[in-house]
């Protein structure tokens, strides 16, 4: 039998195991007080004020968070986000954490942007830390993730809930609770316009959110320019700043032309406040920045001017992304699905420009024309799904693959319905029933509920194609008829896209890393060691080998060039294109 001596050392051993891997256990065992319960808090306030003190402006945030009853020696974590657009540690741009409340500690944890607090007893924990930019400069900033940081100047400010708020945290994942949350705006100076994604120029705000989106919220104050635009009686506020590479009133003509046209596809209204901001960010990159965030549509633009169609387009799509994506949520893992919410969402973007009169049908066709030719002269064109789920964020030839694929079969499967139904359904019917049936069920998107939708619609499943061409990644062949009749599908003789260099990004800089010594690159003064720091496209989506593809480069001496070249490889391939008819009028 097992002596009560040795029954005594293995529970002291498993407990001192315990009290190891999980430390704060002990916590509890002496009696130092329980963890804070999401349904004690109370509100949570920010109170945010723009320092022009030094030549280093920054933020400096009061944090209060507020109890409904007070705790007895109480503990709470308080976390800073690590990630965001692929930057990591962007925790280190908050700094000087200060925890304030009488008597409570704060204490470090294993993750550095995660804090602990201990032994809270009042009503209130209050703690202040400021908010900097990465650079003291903002035109020496050169790549695109760095305009996702805290951008601070003395002329403007912007911050993203994700880049900048403290928030209270629960286990490793922050729970989506809702809160009452305050910002109260101080030191605004009275020449500067204050918008974020909950108002317009209100310097005391008070919402009901959730975390997720007070973290997807964008905050900006400054000398930015404010037009207002009604939609069925709601307000889009756009701003815009600085030398800017368009008219302003060409830019709001594409905002109220592109938010109208994709309101009226789902018939959804129900925005009680939207902002679009557009920052431009010097002569140093290209159009390098967009996304969509919690009623805000934030866009970072360089001084290369923008064709409006290409302009319009990166509107349209992050736009759409307000339905398919957030509205519409994915299943997890998203990157299986991204055929449907990118490639649906590119489809959408262009057909919205063509309906809002933005683009003429002949644009659309050469639009729909590059998306042929890049997914054809691809060189993982038949990659399966799989394989895009493991590559999707370190290649750039199977990042652009699912948008290709999902342009495809949206183009497919529209034809196809229109076919069937004799014109009466197209695919806008199942999209707007895809919205219903996700807010109607909770559910999130599937391709069963995208095949249960269709079957409205058309004569067959559509499983079999997805397993095909999605999962399997066999060839998808267009349909001929999807630009109606005054298009004719023809098929071309085209040389696949060869940059000849090679490029990785090191620290958010994409570094040449090799270049071919007989490509038109190394011709054209590409060298390894230099920075690129863009590619200005047709159409945006991708080089032709037929067409010039205008780069930005920083040298090694550091000046910077546009570089312009032929990307032309040597490998052959019948590549399916649309001609419009001759004396023919879509």
């Amino acid at each position: 039998m097992v002596s009560a001596k040795k029954i005594f050392i293995l529970l002291f051993l498993i407990i001192i195991g315990l009290l190891i891997r999980y430390p704060h256990l002990s916590d509890y065992a002496i009696g130092k007080g329980e963890f804070i319960s999401h349904k004690n808090i109370k509100e949570i306030e920010y109170v945010i004020r723009p320092e022009f003190d030094s030549d280093w402006p920054k933020l400096n945030v009061d944090l209060y968070i507020r109890f409904k009853k007070k705790p007895k020696r109480g503990k709470l974590y308080i976390a800073a986000n690590d990630t965001l657009a692929n930057i990591k540690n962007i925790h280190k741009d908050i700094k000087n954490i200060k925890l304030l409340t009488i008597k409570a500690r704060l204490k470090d944890t294993e993750k550095p942007n995660n804090k602990l607090i201990e032994n809270i007893t009042q009503n209130t924990v209050y703690i202040n830390y400021k908010v900097t930019c990465p650079v003291r400069n903002l035109e020496h900033m050169t790549t695109d993730n760095e305009f996702f940081r805290p951008l601070v100047s003395k002329d403007y400010f912007q911050i993203i809930g994700h880049n900048s708020l403290i928030i209270p945290a629960w286990g490793n994942q922050t729970p989506n609770y809702k809160f009452k949350f305050r910002f109260n705006w101080k030191n605004i100076p009275k020449n500067w316009k204050l918008l974020n994604s909950f108002g317009y120029n209100q310097k005391k705000q008070k919402k009901i959110r959730s975390i997720k989106n007070i973290l997807n919220s964008v905050h900006i104050a400054g000398d930015f320019r404010v037009k207002k635009i009604e939609i069925e009686d709601q307000p889009v506020y756009v701003a815009i700043r600085s030398i800017w590479p368009i008219k302003d009133n060409e830019f709001f003509n594409i905002v109220e032309k592109v938010v109208k046209e994709q309101r009226k596809l789902f018939d959804d209204y129900d925005f009680p406040h939207y902002l679009v901001i557009a920052l431009p960010i010097g002569n140093h990159v290209l159009t390098r920045g967009c996304a969509s965030f919690h009623n805000t549509f934030l866009s970072f633009l360089g001084t290369w001017r923008l064709p409006v169609e290409r302009l319009a387009k990166h509107i349209s799509h992050e736009n759409f992304h307000i339905w398919n994506g957030k509205k519409i949520k994915m299943s997890k893992p998203e990157e299986l699905l991204y055929w449907f919410s990118e490639g649906f969402t590119d489809y959408y973007a262009y057909l919205t420009n063509l309906r809002a009169g933005l683009i003429t049908f002949q644009d659309y066709v050469n639009y729909y024309n590059y998306v042929l030719y890049a997914y054809w002269t691809s060189p993982v064109r038949n990659s399966s799904n799989t394989q895009i789920l493991k590559d999707f964020w370190n290649n750039i030839d199977i990042a652009a693959l699912p948008y290709h694929k999902g342009q495809i079969l949206a183009h497919n499967w529209n034809t196809r319905i229109k076919k069937e139904t004799g014109d009466k359904y197209s695919l806008d019917d199942v999209i707007r029933d895809i919205l219903k049936e996700v807010r109607e069920h909770k559910q999130p998107f599937t391709v069963h509920l995208l095949d249960q939708v269709v079957k409205k619609y058309m004569k067959k499943s559509i499983l079999g194609e997805i397993k095909k061409y999605i999962d399997n990644g066999e060839t998808i062949l267009p349909d001929p008829d999807t630009l109606g009749p005054c298009c004719a599908l023809e098929w071309i003789k085209a040389k696949n896209v060869y940059l000849g260099a090679r490029d990785d990004n090191k620290n958010g800089e994409n570094i040449i890393i090799e270049v071919d010594k007989n490509s038109n690159a190394y011709k054209a003064g590409i060298r390894k060691g230099q920075i690129l720091l863009g590619v200005l496209n047709p159409w945006g989506i991708g080089p032709r080998a037929d067409r010039l593809s205008r780069l930005k480069i920083k040298d090694l001496d550091g000046t910077i060039k546009n570089v312009e070249l032929y990307p032309v490889g040597q490998k052959e391939f019948d590549v399916p294109q649309y001609a419009i008819k001759k004396k023919c009028i879509p």
